[in-house]
């Protein structure tokens, strides 16, 4: 183990932590063994530090499959964003948190540190896309997510695939070229706050869009009838969307695509005894970033999905959505009374919730690191949350087989400096003749 450690640990974290025994792999190694597994990779998205912590410890004690971490470019961009963590600074928690926590060495689990929702509106808005993505491989990122689907117009698959084009191709100028090699990509074609959701036929002409581009692994996150943060999911909404994503993978393949999979956005609203849908119909990967807000902060929730319940209250003569807290989970009620104070000073309701990261970060971590109480009910209920999502996407225990993939992949040459063995290439076709699917 600790021999293939070092073979497939990706170039750039070379460069970043050269002496490093934790296991940090790309992106295109994960992707591929949860599609030859038929399993799905829960994506933990980390706006809280202290959820390292806690799901390392579950990944030791009791998952025991590779672990996923990422963060998107708002929650935490060039200047840190709303949680104040760039991707600098995430990158060293997790490799810091997995030192500490012992998954080093032989016995290390694979990690793998995601940039995601990279996100433009428009071409204005290409050359800080690029500056995040190339600061991210040099601060150790071995997969991430383009998201060009915010133009103004969705529908236009074209324009989405083009701007997307833009800025992968930006990127991939700063880094040799066989760094696309074990570099996972993650691209959007509808975002979730859409108001339909992805086709089939959207599905099939992205991805043909973007093998044309020379693109030859990648994964496609579509809007299956999820929305980001605390909104329930309509059950026939969702199966439907996700048998037109099933239906476009399956197209793509037949002509000879290789879509590593669909990627899941929105997953908090999503009850849990449905959860199962998501590998059943194609996602390979699946991101969880809400819930575990919700957990921390220890705010009342629906037993059946983890979102939070929102009752409506009045301040100031407006009608706003706010969360209560269960005085017995998460934070300290004192703490969540200074978070509060905040939020009726800033405005903060319903979604807004979030943006609590920035400034309370630092006191949650000090309560967690001080307080056992505190740190043992946050580790178990994170836990608990996190587990839903393991059991359902069928992937606990599969660290042996996904090791097994990795040594394939490093006796195919994925790790290999030199371009031996095109797995992501530039081809410079031109797209404007693709058509899309049937």
């Amino acid at each position: 183990m600790a021999k293939l450690n070092k073979a497939a640990r990706s170039h750039n974290v070379r460069i970043v932590r050269p002496d490093s025994e934790v296991f940090i792999v790309g992106g295109n190694s994960l992707f591929r063994a949860a599609q030859n597994l038929g399993v799905t990779i829960p994506a933990w998205s980390i706006r809280c530090p202290i959820v390292v912590d806690a799901l390392v410890k579950a990944h030791i004690e009791d998952f025991k499959f590779p672990m996923l971490f990422e963060i998107a470019a708002s929650e935490g961009g060039l200047d840190g964003g709303y949680t104040g963590l760039t991707i600098e600074r995430l990158f060293d928690y997790v490799v810091d948190t997995n030192v500490a926590l012992g998954n080093v060495g032989e016995k290390a689990m694979p990690i793998v540190v995601h940039r995601d929702h990279n996100t433009i509106k428009n071409e204005d808005g290409i050359p800080k896309a690029i500056a995040i993505g190339v600061k991210g491989i040099e601060m150790g990122v071995t997969s991430m997510s383009i998201d060009a689907s915010h133009h103004g117009n969705a529908d236009d698959v074209q324009k989405t695939a083009t701007l997307c084009r833009k800025i992968v191709d930006g990127i991939m100028e700063k880094f040799p070229k066989w760094y696309f090699k074990f570099m996972g990509l993650e691209l959007e074609v509808r975002d979730v706050g859409s108001d339909k959701t992805t086709s089939a036929e959207e599905l099939v002409k992205f991805g043909k869009l973007l093998r044309s581009f020379g693109y030859e692994h990648f994964a496609i996150a579509a809007h299956t009838g999820t929305r980001h943060g605390n909104f329930e999911v309509d059950p026939k909404e969702l199966r439907a969307a996700m048998e037109e994503g099933k239906k476009g993978l399956q197209i793509l393949r037949a002509e000879g695509i290789n879509v590593y999979g669909t990627v899941q956005h929105g997953t908090t609203g999503v009850n849990y005894d449905l959860l199962h849908f998501v590998p059943e119909f194609g996602g390979v990967k699946a991101n969880v970033a809400t819930g575990f807000q919700n957990v921390v902060l220890g705010l009342e929730v629906d037993p059946k999905n983890g979102k939070a319940i929102e009752p409506k209250i009045n301040v100031n003569g407006k009608s706003v959505t706010w969360s209560t807290k269960d005085p017995n989970h998460g934070i300290s009620e004192g703490l969540w009374k200074h978070i509060e104070e905040e939020c009726f000073r800033r405005g903060w309701f319903g979604n807004d919730l979030k943006k609590i990261h920035l400034p309370f970060n630092g006191a949650i971590a000090e309560e967690y690191r001080t307080n056992k109480k505190i740190r043992d009910r946050i580790d178990q209920e994170i836990h608990a949350y996190a587990k839903h999502f393991v059991d359902a996407f069928g992937i606990k225990g599969k660290n042996p087989a996904f090791l097994a993939s990795i040594e394939e992949d490093v006796r195919n040459g994925m790790y290999v400096e030199g371009p031996e063995r095109k797995v992501f290439v530039m081809a410079g076709t031109d797209a404007d003749e693709v058509k899309g699917g049937d």
